[in-house]
This record gives structure tokens, sequence and C-alpha cells, in this order.
């Protein structure tokens, strides 16, 4: 085939493609490395949170925990719940639910103390995961009872969706 044939550019259209996601992971690498070279918590955990937000369920998690949980170590406040939580999905999602416990655990309490159902419902989120098997069924009932009943309204700050109904949904708990 020619290089100017069409099948050589959807080929090369889907290389590009796939390497995207190794690109923005690699730039969150890199601004968290320059956060943490200039001292900013708040960056640190900006990038951090971001290059979570690329790590997929059953994936090895790589350096993801180490920097969330850098900063993390490095946060205060509504932040240092947050990272907390995504510390706790980072260990879940690689295979690790029981060291994630703790953190799930304190990052719950934080919110309920907070009052904000966004993060509310995050946190119940990282207790689902840390819960996720087949032992934990009343458990994870009724965590998802929960997020629906309390949380079903809060939206997500990133797309504005219905948070307990949408990882309720996510988790398929209750109804399969």
């Amino acid at each position: 085939m020619s290089a100017s044939g069409g099948d050589f550019v959807d080929l090369s259209a889907d290389a590009a493609a796939a390497d995207l996601p190794n690109a923005l992971r690699a730039t969150h690498v890199h601004a968290y490395d320059q956060a943490r070279a200039a001292g900013d918590i708040e960056a640190m955990a900006a990038a951090a949170l971001s290059l979570a937000a690329t790590h997929k369920f059953g994936t090895f998690p790589g350096r993801v925990p180490a920097f969330l949980y850098e900063a993390y170590s490095l946060a205060q406040g509504e932040q240092r719940t947050r990272l907390a939580v995504a510390v706790a999905r980072a260990w879940a999602y690689g295979g690790d639910p029981a060291r994630a416990a703790a953190l799930a655990a304190e990052a719950l309490a934080d919110a309920e103390q907070r009052g904000d159902p966004a993060l509310l419902a995050e946190a119940l989120d990282a207790q689902l995961l840390v819960h996720w098997g087949p032992d934990d069924l009343e458990e994870r009932l009724r965590i998802t009872a929960r997020l629906v009943r309390g949380h079903g309204r809060a939206r997500d700050r990133r797309g504005g969706a219905d948070v307990g109904a949408s990882l309720a949904a996510d988790h398929r708990i209750g109804g399969s």
C-alpha cells in the first residue's frame, strides 16, 4: 500500500489516538514533578488527581498511588479528603482494596463532617470499592442505598451528573 493510501492515513490516526492517553498521563506526571520541585501542594494535588482520572479499574496503577499519597500526606482540608478518595480508588483499582480501607474510612468520616453531598458521594464510592467482593454484599447494598437515598441529587462537579444514581449504576448493585 502506498503512503498516500487511505488505509495508511487511518492507521496513523489510530496510532496517534492510541498514544493520546499516554501523552496525557506524561503531561500530568511532568506537571506533578514541576509542582513538587516548586513545593506547590495545590498544583501537586491537581496534577495527581488529573493523573488518577486516567487510571482504569483492573490495570496496574504504576506511580499513580505514589503521587496521590505524597500529595495526600501534604494536603489539608477538603483537598486531603479528595486525595484520600483517589488513593483508595487507585489501590482498589489496582487490586489491593484492603490497603485502601483506612483511607476510604477517613475520607468518608471527613466528608460526612463537611456536609458536601458530592464529596460524600465520592467517599461512599471509595467505600464501595473497598467492599467489592463476594463476602461484602450486605455492606455494598447498604452503601449503595445510602448513595441513592441521601446523595442521589448531588451534582458531580466535573460533568453535572447525578452522582449517587450514576455511581450506583456504575457498580450495578442491588438490581443485578
